[in-house]
C-alpha cells in the first residue's frame, strides 16, 4: 500500500480505538474490563508479531518498518465531528461507492454518508463470482429462512433482486415466500458484499459480487487508489469521512 493510504489507515484506526476509551469519554468494550477487544465482529482486529513474521516471510522488515512509519508519522491524531471522535469504520473494497450507514447499521451518522470511491477496478477483490448448485443455495436459504420455502424446480421464478441503494448494493431481494435485505442475504451465502446479481444455468446459479466488505466509511482499496493519484492522508480521510477534520487528539474537549 502507498505510504499515504497505511497514514490514513493508522489515524482510522486510532480513532476507532479511541472512541471506546472511557478515559476519553468513549463507551468501552467492557470485555475482561477492557475499553477494547480484539475480536473484529465486536470491536477491532489485531495481529500479533509472530504472526507478522509468519505472514510476511522475508519480507517482515520492510512492511513492519512501512507500518511503524505510518504510526509514528501521525502520532496523536484523529478524526472528529464537531468537535468528537467519529465512528471510524472502514472496509475493503468499495466497488465504487461507499454506503450510507443507516443502509447496513442501525443509525445514520452525517459523515458516514456514501461517496464515490473510483479507479478499484484492479482491487484483488473487486468483482467475484461465486457458484451454488440449485440444491446447495435452496438448503443455505431455507434454513435460515423457513418462510422462503425455495424449490430447485421453480428457483429462477422464486428469486428476485426487489430494490438497490444508489450504490448499487441489494436493499431487499425476494426469496419465493420471503423478502429479505441484501445484507441479510450476504450473511446467509457468505458473499463478498451486498452488491450482488444472479445468474441461472440449468443446474447451479452464479452470484456475481462488486467490492468486500460492508461499505461503510473508508475503503482501503479506495484509499490507495487516492494516494496512488497523489491525495495525502488528510484528504483521503476528510473524503470518506464527509464534513472531518483531522486533529490532534490533545484537541479533544477544548
Amino acid at each position: 500500500f502507498e505510504p499515504e493510504a497505511l497514514k490514513a489507515q493508522a489515524v482510522a484506526a486510532r480513532t476507532f480505538a479511541a472512541r471506546r476509551m472511557s478515559s476519553l469519554g468513549g463507551s468501552p468494550c467492557g470485555k475482561s474490563g477492557a475499553d477494547i477487544c480484539t475480536d473484529s465482529t465486536c470491536c477491532q482486529a489485531w495481529c500479533s508479531d509472530e504472526a507478522m513474521r509468519d505472514k510476511w516471510g522475508d519480507n517482515y522488515e520492510t512492511y513492519k518498518k512501512k507500518l511503524t512509519d505510518a504510526v509514528n508519522a501521525t502520532a496523536g491524531q484523529v478524526i472528529t465531528y464537531d468537535g468528537e471522535l467519529i465512528e471510524a469504520l472502514y472496509h475493503s473494497t468499495s466497488g465504487g461507492m461507499t454506503e450510507d450507514s443507516q443502509n447496513v447499521f442501525s443509525a445514520a451518522k452525517p459523515y458516514l454518508v456514501a461517496v464515490e470511491s473510483p479507479d478499484e477496478e484492479s482491487a484483488p477483490h473487486f468483482k467475484r463470482t461465486v457458484e451454488f448448485t440449485y440444491d446447495q443455495f435452496v438448503k443455505k436459504v431455507n434454513a435460515d429462512w423457513s418462510k422462503a420455502k425455495l424449490s430447485t424446480k421453480k428457483l429462477q421464478a422464486q428469486v428476485e433482486v426487489v430494490s438497490r441503494y444508489e450504490s448499487g448494493r441489494v436493499q431487499s431481494v425476494r426469496l419465493g415466500g420471503a423478502t429479505i435485505t441484501g445484507k441479510q442475504l450476504r450473511t446467509t451465502l457468505s458473499l463478498d458484499s451486498a452488491n450482488f446479481s444472479f445468474a441461472f444455468q440449468d443446474s447451479s446459479v452464479s452470484i456475481t459480487t462488486i467490492g468486500f466488505g460492508h461499505g461503510v466509511g473508508m475503503s482501503q482499496l479506495g484509499a490507495n487508489a487516492m494516494a496512488a493519484s497523489g491525495s495525502d492522508y488528510v484528504k483521503i480521510l476528510t473524503h470518506y469521512y464527509t464534513g472531518t477534520a483531522v486533529v490532534n487528539i490533545s484537541e479533544l474537549g477544548k
